[in-house]
């Protein structure tokens, strides 16, 4: 329990850097680009989200390959699935770099023109992408490395410190130095290579298995991890659906106006999920290592006190919620957005409804027995889009918030047996391959 103590003190930390950096980069940029540039800036900042998903899912599975080894007392396991993950990265390097090179110079004229940059910027610019993906892999992967070591709160703090690093040169390169694209993407390449500079030689003393090499390296665990890895990639595509696919119909089908105020409702709606988070993401890597140590009764146990607590916080946040609503839109918002109902109460109950299965989900995804699960998360998603979009000749733009709460529900249902045997017996012990 001490170690998710710390761990959720840690996502505090997390949370309120992700919150802090988020509230001043708008003012700071705005301030120093103007709209137009400041939108450019995060179209780049999302095409190397983007590329980050072409490891495809194979640093997750590793993780809790590592996590699931080093608590089963098999350090050679740990060790392969750690340097197989590494070869497949250096890999994808490789592939992006050489892509990057003739689509830099190909293509410079009309991107310089669209960015606003000079032409013999675009292809540094390029390849400052390609190194700060690539060294956000590797950060994935000893995050890892730390999670196995029961170090999560250790990597939460690098983690998070290097964002607040990276925060801090890019809006003094921007708002003092008039830095362009190409210098503070150099920046932030230069900030990711050196937090994994700095975990590796850290971990190197806690976990000498993890020194760089790849003569463990295995095409074989690489084929093992292939399908949960790609069963991982459902999980951002379901969450671009619930996110970002909800918004695009909302506005498609209702207009901006309603995509205004679902925002604005569902930031504050998701508040509650934001906050069993804190708890959930602390969890993942305890629930992986007493998975590795086949220990199923203590499982239970943690998966019944987690969900216990999970639930009684999104039920009380919530509630003050319901209560503080419309005050904290006025002040919020200076009275321009108020909740709509019952389209906020639907919100607000969807993450109740988020608080009764997403412990259970970390069961699978935890343990690499996320495949069946994957396809359900993902198929819930897209009904939950199906909904809105059907309800909407019922319910109009209240049909919106209907077809978040239905995504939830559908994923209750779905794992409802899962959950019943999760509460009565924990999971079972896993066979890891040696």
């Amino acid at each position: 329990m001490n170690r998710i103590a710390r761990g959720i003190g840690a996502n505090v930390y997390a949370q309120a850097s992700t919150v802090a950096t988020q509230l001043l980069s708008v003012p700071l940029l705005l301030a120093a680009w103007g709209p137009e540039r400041y939108g450019t800036w995060l179209m780049l900042l999302t095409v190397a989200a983007y590329l980050g998903l072409f490891e495809f899912g194979f640093t997750g599975v590793a993780m809790n390959r590592m996590i699931m080894g080093i608590a089963a007392g098999k350090t050679d396991m740990a060790m392969v699935s750690y340097q197989s993950a590494i070869a497949l990265i250096l890999c994808v390097g490789v592939v992006m770099s050489a892509a990057a090179v003739p689509v830099g110079i190909a293509v410079a004229a009309p991107v310089a023109r669209w960015l606003g940059m000079d032409p013999g910027d675009v292809l540094p610019a390029a390849l400052m992408i390609v190194v700060q993906v690539i060294a956000q892999m590797h950060v994935m992967l000893l995050c890892g490395v730390y999670q196995a070591e029961q170090r999560y709160a250790q990597s939460t703090i690098w983690t998070n410190t290097a964002r607040l690093i990276e925060f801090t040169l890019v809006s003094a390169g921007a708002v003092w130095l008039k830095a362009g694209f190409a210098e503070l993407l150099g920046l932030i390449a230069l900030t990711r290579v050196g937090l994994v500079l700095g975990m590796y030689l850290h971990a190197c003393q806690f976990a000498p298995w993890a020194r760089l090499g790849l003569k463990h390296a295995s095409l074989q665990d690489l084929r093992q991890m292939l399908l949960p890895a790609i069963a991982m990639l459902a999980f951002p595509f379901g969450n671009a659906l619930n996110l970002q696919g909800i918004v695009l119909l909302a506005g498609t089908v209702f207009g901006p106006v309603v995509v205004a105020h679902f925002s604005a409702m569902r930031t504050l709606a998701r508040i509650p999920y934001q906050l069993s988070q804190l708890v959930n993401l602390a969890l993942a890597p305890e629930i992986g290592r007493l998975y590795g140590e086949g220990k199923t009764l203590a499982l239970r146990s943690l998966y019944r006190r987690s969900t216990a607590g999970c639930i009684a916080l999104a039920v009380l946040s919530s509630a003050a919620l319901y209560v503080l609503g419309d005050w904290i839109c006025r002040y919020w918002t200076h009275g321009k957005l108020l909740p709509e109902h019952p389209d906020y109460e639907w919100l607000l109950l969807a993450a109740v409804v988020n608080s009764l299965w997403y412990t259970g989900s970390l069961m699978f995804t935890s343990t690499n027995n996320h495949t069946r699960y994957s396809l359900v998360y993902l198929g819930a998603n897209a009904a939950g889009l199906l909904v809105a979009w059907l309800a909407g000749r019922t319910f109009g733009s209240s049909a919106v918030a209907l077809g978040v709460l239905a995504t939830e529900v559908v994923l209750f249902l779905a794992l409802l047996p899962r959950i019943r045997v999760f509460v009565r017996s924990g999971m079972a012990a896993p066979n890891p391959a040696p």
